[in-house]
């Protein structure tokens, strides 16, 4: 029954799984990379096309796939990179939105609703920057905490077992007993973080770990990575900036039709005087042209011997003839 009721469900995200292998969800583990010092900045810098000119050394593939691998050792075998790639940049995309919310105090309800872990994050991260104790740049030291320990800072409040669970701990040594950390830490003599480190970072976990181990406990060197300028129109309001455009453009197209409007009138009225000069021109030179020839007609008539009353009638026929006309 349980079985068949579970396969008529419509079938849930890979992230939204309600597995846990290990004791950790695929957010538990994206949440602790990020809360490790650098590397909100280490993906909003990673970049292909800067990898391909040689600026960069690495893309966001290549740092989607160090994630990848925290994946499996949690226990999740299903993911990959570029999939990774897609959810943190919207994860980070929603940060910057939440985050300018809360700078401009917004209830805490609407910012969650804008990122629900902004608050998790946001104590470690600060325009891009981390704000730990440590500077982006410096070593990040690796856990030395037991495995019970490490695994118990990992999860997030809400999932953490009740004290006495005996399952949950040897579940959590098995985890932890895994040597592939070890492994791709001899593999990758450079790098960022471990597994490890992700692992002992989430929920205030970095604080508490370093004030157990010294900093020397780590001889990996953190590559930096200069701050870049993540504001960007995304974090803008779209439907305010939409229906400003709108508006914008239907006072440009009103401006341009009352423009129109103004042209065509002064059109109207120029073809008008000039229609209204061509006509009394035309009349002007008919006038002219039936005076020369009445003048014409009287000159002749007076060489053929007419009189004048014959040149009179002559005219008064001629002009009676033009008005029928």
């Amino acid at each position: 029954m349980g079985t068949s009721s579970t396969t008529c469900k419509k079938k849930k995200s890979i992230w939204d799984t309600d597995a846990r292998p290990k004791g950790l969800s695929p957010d538990d583990v994206l949440l602790g990379w990020l809360k490790q010092a650098g590397n909100f900045d280490r993906f909003m810098r990673a970049d292909s096309d800067a990898k391909k000119a040689g600026r960069i050394h690495e893309s966001k593939i290549d740092v989607a796939r160090d994630i990848l691998e925290l994946l499996q050792n949690a226990g999740f075998e299903e993911f990959v990179a570029s999939g990774i790639v897609v959810r943190l940049s919207l994860w980070t995309k929603k940060y910057l939105i939440a985050r300018k919310l809360d700078r401009t105090g917004a209830d805490r309800n609407k910012v969650k609703q804008a990122f629900r872990y902004y608050f998790d994050l946001v104590e470690y991260i600060q325009n891009g920057n981390v704000t730990s104790a440590d500077p982006p740049d410096s070593p990040i030291p690796s856990s030395t905490m037991s495995p019970t320990q490490d695994y118990e800072h990992f999860r997030t409040p809400r999932e953490s077992p009740a004290l006495g669970d005996g399952s949950f701990t040897e579940a959590l040594c098995d985890v932890s007993g895994e040597n592939i950390i070890q492994q791709r830490r001899q593999r990758r003599p450079v790098e960022r973080y471990t597994a490890q480190d992700a692992i002992t970072h989430v929920t205030g976990g970095r604080s508490h770990i370093q004030q157990q181990q010294p900093r020397s406990s780590r001889n990996v060197t953190a590559t930096a990575y200069p701050l870049i300028n993540i504001q960007s129109s995304r974090q803008h309001n779209y439907p305010e900036n939409i229906s400003r455009i709108i508006e914008q453009h239907h006072e440009q197209t009103n401006h341009i039709l009352a423009m129109h409007d103004r042209q065509m009138n002064r059109l109207i009225d120029q073809y008008q005087d000039l229609v209204s000069e061509l006509s009394r021109s035309h009349r002007h030179q008919q006038m002219q042209m039936q005076t020369s020839l009445t003048i014409s007609l009287i000159d002749r008539m007076k060489d053929a011997g007419y009189s004048r009353e014959d040149i009179a009638a002559s005219i008064k026929h001629l002009q009676q003839q033009s008005s029928g006309d």
